[in-house]
């Protein structure tokens, strides 16, 4: 069976959403990680991941 070819889209758009929801969150300073639960060393941890991995 032949792949969708919008799952192709849509791993695309997950990149992309990755990489630029971990651009904004290296960017928060220290008082809105805490207000989301994560501490500087838990926040650096995610924006190391490749934009490719969850």
């Amino acid at each position: 069976m032949m792949p969708k070819p919008l799952s192709l889209f849509a791993h695309l758009d997950r990149w992309l959403q990755n990489a630029q929801g971990r651009a904004r969150l290296s960017r928060l300073p220290e008082a809105a990680l805490k207000d989301i639960g994560l501490s500087r060393a838990d926040a650096w941890a995610e924006i190391q991941k490749p934009f490719w991995r969850n």
